[in-house]
């Protein structure tokens, strides 16, 4: 409880998993050309950190102490929101992701439809949902959050085929993911591109982001806070009054949403 990022192995990149096991694939590239100038070590979280006691199958001995130690953490985006995800984040410990989101947040549990095409199954396009939707339609300006336009719902919001995603569809549900909302990340295209970052930030240069990174966290937990708070009091009152739907109207029109983060579109 209360570790924050304190990068006292600057020389190693930590690497998570994902479902797919892409990050196998990715890390031999990544090993493949380090050294030299860009000499990182890429280490897969769990499996390479032991820390001195025992690692289990598929996790670590580590504490989340040892683990904030390193420079920085590449995690995927595979799913809207993902536990390891928002506990690295919580340390400050700077993250770096895949920028194409709807390639990845919509393909796993979360977005997951009931009935889901198989590996041979061909994308389905949904009238109504087509690319101009996504140049006129402006996630970050909803000022309801508890409901969308009407026009969102012409894209369907959970996905029939993992294996080939409908773009459109995904690239408007990935901009409500985590990847996209919170801000300080640190995107890149592809292997090339990651380890360009990283020879270009500066360990000062990721100590500002890390700052950043906590400050926001400050004030969306004010403001998670406030807003619970004031609701569960509305509704103490509202029940010893004997009518709790009126107690929520207010809350039904007040922008909740954090300002989200520079994502590429």
């Amino acid at each position: 409880a209360g570790s924050t990022w304190r990068p006292l192995s600057p020389g190693s990149v930590l690497v998570t998993r994902s479902p797919t096991h892409f990050q196998n694939a990715f890390l031999r590239i990544l090993r493949s050309v380090a050294g030299g100038d860009l000499a990182f070590e890429f280490l897969r979280w769990p499996e390479d950190l032991s820390c001195g006691g025992p690692a289990g199958a598929g996790r670590s001995s580590c504490s989340v102490r040892e683990v904030a130690t390193h420079r920085a953490v590449v995690v995927w985006p595979y799913d809207m929101q993902h536990m390891k995800f928002v506990e690295l984040y919580s340390l400050g410990m700077p993250i770096f992701t895949h920028s194409m989101l709807w390639r990845w947040t919509t393909r796993w549990a979360m977005m997951q439809g009931v009935e889901e095409g198989g590996f041979n199954s061909a994308a389905e396009l949904h009238e109504g949902c087509d690319p101009s939707m996504l140049s006129s339609f402006n996630i970050s300006s909803w000022a309801n959050p508890w409901s969308l336009p009407e026009e969102a719902w012409r894209c369907p919001a959970f996905s029939t085929n993992r294996w080939l995603p409908e773009p459109v569809s995904s690239a408007l549900w990935s901009e409500l993911s985590e990847f996209a909302l919170r801000p300080h990340l640190l995107y890149f295209e592809s292997a090339a591109g990651l380890l360009d970052l990283l020879a270009r930030l500066r360990l000062e240069d990721l100590v500002a982001v890390s700052t950043n990174m906590l400050a926001w966290k400050e004030d969306a937990l004010l403001a998670a806070s406030a807003f619970w708070r004031a609701l569960l009091g509305r509704l103490v009152l509202a029940s010893s009054e004997g009518g709790c739907a009126e107690a929520l109207e207010p809350y039904k029109r007040r922008d909740l949403a954090m300002q989200p983060g520079p994502h590429p579109s």
